[in-house]
């Protein structure tokens, strides 16, 4: 089936919450919110707006496990914050 996931690979996850820009007022959550409003014709998905603090990404079986790596380093580089903090 296409959607196995790789039991061998924990799910990739994103923090929506994470802090960042002026006075750390911005999170992932807007990034995510500016997304549903582009793909307004997707169905409910407006429905999900402002829900979930965690995004998770599986490794699906039929995927080369070559892959894995390159996500753990592209996930890891998610998770650091390469914006200045900035306040009066």
């Amino acid at each position: 089936m296409i959607t196995e996931l790789n039991k061998n690979v924990e799910p990739f996850s994103v923090d929506r919450t994470v802090k960042f820009g002026y006075n750390n007022v911005l999170d992932y959550k807007i990034i995510v919110n500016w997304e549903i409003a582009e793909h307004k014709s997707q169905g409910t998905t407006q429905l999900t707006m402002g829900r979930g603090d965690v995004e998770n990404f599986w490794f699906f079986k039929l995927n080369d496990a070559s892959g894995i790596e390159k996500c753990k380093t592209l996930f890891e580089k998610l998770k650091q914050i390469p914006y200045p903090t900035q306040s009066h």
